[in-house]
């Protein structure tokens, strides 16, 4: 079943399509992504508003971003979809609901 709708170009997908609301990935090459994360079944992810950390902003590493960014965080938009393969995905860290407010 397919969960997407496209409306003038823009796909939306479904939230329940999702694994969690929002999960910090990180990515061989020292990517750093938080957004919402859809599993798939190779383990390939598929990460929709995402946002590349570019400055984590804390004191206790990157963990402490799972309760939302710092006032130090700099994060700039991947202005649209991220693929990544499985055996890119190095780990993900998920978030408290709400915490990034994507």
């Amino acid at each position: 079943m397919n969960n997407t709708l496209t409306i003038d170009g823009t796909t939306y997908v479904a939230l329940n399509d999702y694994d969690a609301a929002v999960k910090i990935v990180v990515i061989e090459g020292r990517w750093n992504i938080v957004g919402r994360v859809k599993t798939h079944e190779d383990g390939a992810i598929t990460i929709h508003d995402g946002k590349i950390l570019t400055y984590w902003g804390t004191t206790n590493g990157l963990g402490e971003l799972a309760n939302g960014p710092t006032s130090k965080t700099k994060a700039d938009s991947c202005n649209g979809i991220v693929n990544v393969p499985a055996h890119a995905v190095l780990l993900t860290i998920d978030c408290a609901d709400g915490a990034w407010g994507l």
